[in-house]
């Protein structure tokens, strides 16, 4: 019974030592909450909506992201996802549409820039973001519902700087976004 429990509790350490992060993982939403939150999650076309606490936006935070911050969000596993609705009615949502998102790096140790792909239904897009940040443009797919992936090259925590006591594996902080109509 002994040696049952020591390679038991030995099993369940090296899982945790040599397993996925608990931190970064996310857990999909369920088809039931989507439907929860569509009347949150609508954004108006050809505006500038900030993804911060106080955000009545920041509802379009899917799985993958930390939560709000008075400035932005970051992306706190492998792949994010940016779940939003637009609206259905009159020609707002007529024609091409994109997206574009206000976005900047976590930067660690002598990294100078760190690679991010944007994924829509329509486009992917990879981005070697720098220091100063960038907006990045994707293009979206036709119908109300949108998701939109940010996958990341790797996670770093900000520990890793010699002033920094935060210990969260992270990629890169989203500051906004806005829906464009794409100009013909």
């Amino acid at each position: 019974m002994v040696v049952l429990t020591i390679a038991g509790v030995t099993a369940l350490g090296l899982y945790f030592l040599l397993g996925p992060d608990p931190a970064v993982l996310i857990e999909d939403e369920g088809e039931a909450l989507r439907a929860e939150l569509v009347e949150l999650r609508q954004v108006p076309v050809d505006e500038f909506v900030f993804l911060n606490d106080e955000s009545e936006h920041r509802w379009v935070l899917g799985p993958g992201f930390a939560p709000p911050e008075s400035d932005g969000t970051w992306v706190r596993s492998r792949t994010a996802q940016l779940v939003f609705y637009l609206p259905d009615k009159g020609d707002a949502n007529e024609g091409a549409l994109s997206l574009e998102l206000s976005v900047s790096p976590l930067l660690t140790g002598n990294q100078e820039s760190r690679s991010l792909v944007v994924r829509s239904g329509a486009e992917e897009v990879e981005v070697e973001l720098e220091s100063e940040g960038a907006r990045v443009f994707v293009k979206l797919a036709p119908g109300e519902q949108q998701v939109v992936e940010l996958v990341c090259d790797s996670l770093d925590s900000p520990a890793e700087e010699a002033l920094s006591i935060d210990m969260r594996r992270l990629c890169v902080k989203v500051y906004a976004m806005a829906v464009r109509k794409e100009l013909r």
